[in-house]
């Protein structure tokens, strides 16, 4: 094997290494962010959502028993996220996306105009952005194994 054929299968399995490891963290991201729109919380953790205004639950809520956000369930299902594996903007890796509704309730609209409070649900989880704490334990486990894989195609 040439160098240049090792460097493109380093390459070529290192980024194979992190995409998978990625892949496995979504689920986990996706379901942090499902707990906390559950308990009306904020996805991004900080803190619960405003409670919706006796005015609206009297009389335009079709459903009052209902948690906030969910009338017929369709914002809640469509709620994913994905992962950017090389960020260029120096964004998150992970995304949280949703349907049009679901922005308009994460960014919210002027309450003194009769809209509503933001109810951050499209937010990642600080835990997993690029600060995070277990995106960083994520990053030292894959130079592990990277530094792995090195080993491997330097013996060949």
């Amino acid at each position: 094997m040439t160098r240049e054929q090792k460097i493109e299968e380093i390459i070529s399995r290192a980024k194979d290494l992190w995409i998978s490891m990625l892949d496995s963290k979504v689920k986990l991201v996706h379901k942090l962010v499902m707990n906390r729109f559950d308990m009306e919380q904020h996805t991004d953790g900080s803190g619960e959502w405003d409670d919706l205004s006796d005015k609206y639950v009297n009389y335009q809520r079709m459903f009052p028993n209902l948690p906030i956000l969910v009338q017929s369930g369709k914002l809640r299902d469509s709620i994913y996220v994905e992962y950017d594996y090389n960020p260029e903007s120096g964004t998150n890796f992970f995304k949280v996306k949703g349907s049009k509704y679901a922005n308009f309730h994460n960014s919210g609209q002027k309450v003194a105009k009769g809209g509503y409070p933001a109810r951050r649900c499209l937010e990642c989880p600080p835990e997993y952005t690029l600060d995070g704490f277990l995106l960083k334990k994520l990053q030292s486990k894959w130079v592990k194994g990277f530094l792995e894989i090195v080993r491997d195609v330097k013996s060949k």
